[in-house]
Formats: C-alpha cells, sequence, structure tokens
C-alpha cells in the first residue's frame, strides 16, 4: 500500500492524501478500489488498481477519473481481458500460467503435460494446480496421448452420453483401462483418489505393452495398509515404478488427486514408464 501511495503522490504531488481503500476483484485477479484528496484543491480522485504476477514481472493495470462512476463494470472487465498478459508471461515462465512458479515442485510436470498438449489450464492463465481433477478429466488426458482415437461396438454410460470425455470414456472403456461403478455408471465428474488413478495407470500400461513386474517396497510408508483392495495391484505397480512417490512418508491412497499430483503421476509415466 506504501508503494502505491508513493506512486499517486510521485505523479499528483505530495498532497495526493489517501482517504479509502477496499479490496475488489476483477477477472479472478484481487485489486483494490482507492480514494485520494488533494489538500490544496479538495478534488477526490477515484483510482482501480489491478496487479498481475508472473514468475519475473509485476504489471499494474490502473484506471482513474475524478468522477466516481467514471467506468462501468463491464468496460472494465473488458479492459481487463484485453490486457494480454499470457505473451509476457509466456516469454518470462515458458507456461501461460501465472500461478505455476518455476521454483514449484509441480513446474516440469505441467511444463510437459502442457507443451505436450495433455492439458489445458482451468481458464487461459490459471493452472490452478491445488484444484481437484475429475475421472473424466484423467481418461481426456490419455486419450489425447493415444490421438483421440474414435471407437464403435460399445454400451455407453448413463452419464457419460454428450460431454466433452464421451469418445474419450467410450475408448478407455473398451481397452478396459477404466471400469464404471457398480451401479453402472462411470461417475465423470467424481474427483479421482489417487489410488484409483494409479489403478488407470497401470491398465493403460498394460494396454500399451510397457507394463513391467515390479514389487512395490512399503516399508516408508505407514498408511500402506490403507489401499483398497481393488487398487492394490495398480498400487504396486505405481509405487515400485515410481510413479508414485508419496509425500512425508505417506501414500494417501484415498486422498483425492490435485491437479499436480495428477499430471506428476502421469509425467512420471511418460518419463519412467513409457518407453
Amino acid at each position: 500500500m506504501n508503494y502505491l501511495i508513493s506512486i499517486f503522490q510521485q505523479s499528483y504531488g505530495s498532497d495526493f492524501t489517501l482517504i479509502s481503500k477496499n479490496i475488489t476483484k476483477k477477472s479472478e485477479c484481487i485489486g483494490l478500489e482507492l480514494q485520494f484528496r488533494e489538500t490544496s484543491t479538495g478534488i477526490t480522485h477515484y483510482f482501480s488498481v489491478y496487479q498481475f504476477l508472473s514468475d519475473n514481472y509485476s504489471y499494474l493495470l490502473l484506471f482513474g477519473s475524478t468522477n466516481k462512476s467514471y467506468i462501468n463494470s463491464v468496460e472494465k472487465n473488458e479492459i481487463v481481458k484485453s490486457f494480454k498478459i499470457k505473451d509476457t508471461v509466456t516469454s518470462s515462465n515458458g507456461i501461460p500460467f501465472t500461478d505455476v512458479s518455476k521454483n514449484s515442485w509441480y513446474y516440469d510436470t505441467v511444463k510437459y503435460t502442457y507443451e505436450n498438449n495433455l492439458i489445458s489450464g482451468a481458464n487461459e492463465y490459471e493452472f490452478r494446480p491445488d484444484a481437484k481433477i475429475t475421472r473424466g478429466m484423467i481418461v481426456t488426458i490419455l486419450w489425447r496421448m493415444e490421438g483421440k482415437p474414435k471407437v464403435t461396438g460399445i454400451e455407453d454410460f448413463p452419464d457419460v452420453t454428450g460431454q466433452y470425455y464421451y469418445d474419450a470414456v467410450r475408448w478407455a472403456a473398451k481397452d478396459k483401462i477404466v471400469s464404471g461403478y457398480n451401479s453402472g455408471k462411470f461417475g465423470p465428474n467424481d474427483n479421482i483418489t489417487r489410488e484409483q488413478l494409479a489403478v488407470i495407470l497401470y491398465n493403460y500400461s498394460r494396454y500399451k505393452g510397457t507394463y513391467k513386474t515390479v514389487k512395490a517396497d512399503y516399508s516408508k510408508f505407514t498408511d500402506s495398509k490403507n489401499i483398497s483392495s481393488f487398487a492394490k495391484e495398480g498400487m504396486n505397480w505405481a509405487v515400485g515404478s515410481g510413479v508414485i512417490t508419496g509425500s512425508g512418508n505417506k501414500l494417501n491412497p484415498q486422498g483425492e488427486a490435485t491437479r499436480a499430483e495428477a499430471v506428476a503421476m502421469i509425467h512420471k509415466y511418460c518419463t519412467k514408464v513409457k518407453k
């Protein structure tokens, strides 16, 4: 805040005094609504300030007027949208996501899957690494890895028809990479667990002919007993082949995978297993 006040005082004079501030949000960007008063004239100035961040740069977008209703929200949103931060972030960060720092543990995995067209962002500028990822999304990633094949001669899941993952789920089901629930549904919008993802990648490895028999060493994991019975083979393969490495001496098999964790497992499959 002191930095902003300094900017305004340098631009408009030392008698430029902050009289109010409110936090606001536009296009997923946190900003400030500020009011300053010039002591010498008594004129009130109104500003909206938004800061965009990348790894190497910070950008300040500022709207200002002496009229409180100087710009309506629709116009302001259009201006914020037109600010093409993607181009500058791409050149500085290598990928267009402002929430994936080069210092993050998942940077290389996000970069790999993005550059190989396996996964896109939550929107144009955000990857949202801590958000959950669904069963439909995971199957769609593997389907893209296969060149987006279309299949026939398979019965559709009743909760899949007509959605973006339709062809992906049909392909994966036909080749026994995925299966549905006992209810007959696939649950494409359900958040995927780490052990479910391990089983899917295990089945995908067998489908691709890259599967090799391995034996997992669970000695350093305190929660390996929590692996569900249906997932034991898949988790054994995933741990033994390095697709899952765990964190803090835990595998968290039934925990819901984040987007960062999911792409990390897929990246490890592509670099450690897929030859």
